[in-house]
């Protein structure tokens, strides 16, 4: 029955995979037309025009073909050159555009929150395929104007899910350079971000005397453990993503990253 089935999906597709075919090409050339704009201001334009050309001609390659998974992972990424270019532009806005920034991380984070749910149809649609799982865990982060800046708990959670699919993305092919570079970066972010809540914590003189004084010294020894079990973990993983690809500029940037972490 299910061989049945499988032959029939064969034989509806067919008809329809010229249409497939072609969207997909021009989807692939607008969406590197988007990217080589760059995102600044001068080009804000013609990058929004690309890369709505790329999500309608992905769009109608997923509605041509929509089992093939590969078809929903390509419009996630033209979501998300959607998303950056959204963010560039509130970023590069003059002082006088400044009351759309809201508005503009709004359409970024809807764009990011579009991209994750294709993703997650092309993961259901072909679990296996490590790409998908490098793309949903280097997910733009998403922002929201009334809280820019999330709570640890938050950061926590989404960290969580980041090294999830990640950690799914290496254990499906272990070769992957991509996958481990995220995951290095993903730590030494981690291990930065323990770095800022340890200064940001500071105890005021004279309150408490010396049992104050020994809280402190244990909160840091605590933090200190935190942070180098971190920056351990990245260094394992851009090891391993040096090793897949000596060449790879995600893993060299990664490990400057680390190596400047280390400095602090």
């Amino acid at each position: 029955a299910r061989a049945a089935a499988a032959a029939e999906l064969a034989r509806a597709a067919r008809p329809r995979a010229p249409i497939r075919a072609a969207a997909e090409r021009a989807g692939d050339a607008y969406l590197v037309a988007a990217r080589l704009r760059g995102g600044f201001v001068e080009g804000d334009g013609e990058r929004e025009a690309a890369c709505r050309a790329a999500r309608r001609a992905y769009a109608r390659g997923a509605l041509a073909t929509p089992h093939r998974a590969a078809a929903w992972r390509d419009l996630a990424a033209a979501c998300v050159a959607a998303g950056e270019g959204e963010e560039a532009r509130a970023f590069f806005s003059s002082d006088e555009e400044k009351t759309s920034e809201p508005q503009k991380n709004a359409r970024a984070a809807s764009f990011v929150a579009l991209a994750s749910r294709c993703l997650r149809a092309s993961l259901r649609l072909d679990p296996s395929d490590p790409d998908a799982w490098v793309a949903l865990g280097t997910l733009p982060e998403e922002r929201s104007a009334s809280l820019p800046e999330r709570d640890e708990k938050a950061r926590r959670r989404d960290r969580a899910r980041r090294e999830t699919a990640l950690a799914r993305a290496v254990a499906l092919d272990p070769s992957s350079a991509p996958a481990w570079a995220a995951l290095g970066r993903l730590y030494v972010a981690a291990a930065q971000d323990t770095h800022s809540d340890t200064h940001s914590e500071t105890s005021v003189p004279g309150e408490g005397g010396e049992e104050r004084g020994e809280e402190d010294r244990e909160e840091g020894k605590t933090w200190l453990s935190r942070r180098s079990f971190w920056l351990r973990r990245a260094s394992a993983a851009l090891d391993r993503a040096r090793a897949a690809d000596p060449g790879s500029r995600e893993a060299w940037t990664a490990t400057a990253m680390l190596h400047a972490a280390n400095a602090d």
